[in-house]
């Protein structure tokens, strides 16, 4: 969990990393392995342009908490060899983030292939159309490559911390972590498992059988306001996207 900072969309909520998609996402399908458009297309219910969000899920990845799902051309994960590695993992990590270099070249240079078949779709959620700003969202959920660290980048993200999901979620009902509905659906979801093998062939189960799109909906029932989701008996038949 890494915590967005206080002027960020989201402020000072704690959030899994990720972003927006760029220009960039789209120079990199070339050195990609493991996932076709087609199959991307196929998987995320478009007609065009998925994998751009398999890219963007990595590039986001690696400049906000230095965890790169890149592979060498010999298949190892890349800079998982120890402390001089991921001092040059960090080093690359800001060079990106400060512009200096491009997602594309960064890349080429260090001959890394993005590792598309690491990701596995695991959910897509709109903002409800009541709030000002809206996203459309797309989330992957990926295995950690032994021998990497994640470290939040100081920037977008002002703290970072591993827990499990039960417990993320228990400190959100305490006020200690601020969550938003899309985060805690997803942590209940992991928190069902109790081994990493288990939350990824969950993941793939569940990319397999092909992901609805969320729309929450804001409604008062009994005088309270509820957030629901499709398939609720308070969900307003008229609800757009």
């Amino acid at each position: 969990m890494a915590r967005r900072h206080s002027k960020a969309v989201f402020a000072s909520h704690y959030v899994f990393p990720g972003g927006i998609l760029e220009p960039a996402d789209s120079d990199v399908h070339g050195m990609a392995t493991g996932v076709t458009a087609s199959d991307a297309n196929a998987t995320l219910g478009t007609t065009d342009g998925a994998l751009e969000y398999y890219s963007a899920a990595i590039r986001e990845a690696f400049e906000e908490s230095s965890v790169l799902l890149a592979r060498t051309p010999d298949g190892r994960w890349a800079f998982c060899d120890g402390d001089a590695d991921q001092q040059a993992s960090r080093a690359s990590r800001d060079q990106l983030n400060a512009g200096e270099i491009g997602w594309a070249d960064f890349l080429a240079q260090n001959e890394l292939r993005p590792a598309y078949d690491s990701l596995h779709y695991i959910a897509y959620w709109v903002t409800p159309r009541v709030q000002t700003k809206r996203f459309s969202t797309r989330f992957f959920l990926a295995v950690m490559p032994e021998g990497q660290s994640a470290v939040h980048d100081d920037g977008e993200l002002t703290d970072s911390c591993w827990m499990t999901a039960d417990e993320v979620i228990a400190a959100g009902k305490r006020g200690d972590m601020k969550l938003m509905f899309p985060t805690i659906a997803t942590l209940r979801d992991i928190a069902d498992y109790d081994t990493v093998e288990e939350v990824v062939e969950w993941a793939r189960k569940t990319s397999h059988s092909g992901i609805a799109k969320l729309l929450p909906a804001f409604v008062v029932v009994d005088g309270e306001e509820q957030i629901v989701l499709p398939g609720s008996p308070h969900y307003p038949k008229d609800h757009e996207s």
